[in-house]
């Protein structure tokens, strides 16, 4: 008997409205989770899947997140990366120079800076971000120097719908893409008039657009960014930073400032990017969300090595 390993999956609408809900004793905590959502195969380290086989294996549960753990009727029974303020991983800021910035609220002050026209590079589910706010043309072909992509299309993300639609065309099926639990990069058709910067996305038709997957996204963004550009986290050619050693070391060139966590990704998962043609959804890169999970074929074919 097997078991599949389960993918990445965005964080509910349960966990979201506990993360901004003042009386949650998770408010405003990046790392909501729970047996619904949040991480799976970027933290397993084995299988099966639990705990003791994840990154999760270095916070030990405080006493509420063990008693959700431990009950049946709780949906955190069994929720391998259950955490909270007091017991689970949390985000700190530095400069590039590996200096920390002092500050009460990280993120806020990341959202600060990304405002201000700063490039931060964010480690998010599958790997690190390079953020930048795609409405400030300078900083977008700052990021584009600094990265040594000449035209492709960067990556941004959005809040909700309601601010995508201000900027990008948006059908039925690419609306289901979009809320889709995988949260994947959807390929939509610009508006004209719309104000994201022209550098995110030069000489294209389209926008690569996502919305939040996790806890972390949905705080950044609620400091009203209309988009911020969303791209891996690496030079040209590379593999996506997921260490925070070499992230400082590979990125310094390229990010101002650095906003970290301390639970470890153990498999790199870049973005997902899809769109819908010909009455079909076309996987452009089938990755966050969808991976590990196997493509079942209709048919018999014989072995093949890609």
């Amino acid at each position: 008997m097997s078991t599949l390993i389960s993918p990445d999956v965005s964080i509910c609408d349960d966990c979201r409205r506990e993360l901004f809900d003042p009386a949650d004793r998770r408010y405003l905590y990046p790392f909501i989770n729970c047996t619904n959502c949040g991480p799976r195969y970027t933290i397993i380290d084995d299988i099966p899947y639990d705990r003791p086989k994840t990154s999760m294996r270095h916070f030990k549960m405080c006493a509420a997140c063990q008693s959700e753990y431990d009950d049946p009727t709780n949906r955190r029974f069994h929720a391998q990366p259950n955490a909270c303020a007091a017991c689970g991983p949390h985000v700190d800021l530095y400069t590039n120079q590996r200096e920390s910035v002092d500050t009460d609220n990280p993120i806020k002050k990341a959202a600060d800076l990304i405002r201000q026209g700063q490039i931060v590079a964010v480690k998010g589910l599958g790997g690190y971000h390079l953020v930048a706010d795609a409405q400030n043309s300078e900083a977008v072909l700052r990021l584009r120097k600094r990265k040594m992509r000449e035209e492709k299309p960067f990556a941004i993300m959005s809040a909700d719908l309601e601010r995508i639609r201000k900027y990008a065309r948006v059908r039925p099926r690419e609306e289901d893409l979009l809320t889709a639990i995988q949260r994947p990069i959807v390929l939509l058709q610009k508006k004209t008039g719309g104000s994201i910067s022209d550098a995110v996305a030069p000489r294209n038709k389209y926008w690569g657009v996502m919305l939040p997957y996790t806890p972390l996204h949905y705080l950044l963004l609620n400091h009203g960014f209309a988009a911020l550009v969303m791209t891996s986290a690496n030079l040209t050619d590379e593999p996506i930073a997921i260490d925070n050693e070499d992230a400082f070391e590979r990125l310094a060139a390229i990010a101002d400032y650095f906003l970290i966590h301390n639970r470890d990704i153990y498999l790199r998962s870049d973005d997902s990017i899809v769109r819908h043609s010909a009455g079909h959804t076309r996987y452009i890169r089938r990755s966050r969300g969808f991976v590990p999970i196997p493509l079942f074929l209709k048919h018999a074919v014989p072995p093949i090595l890609a």
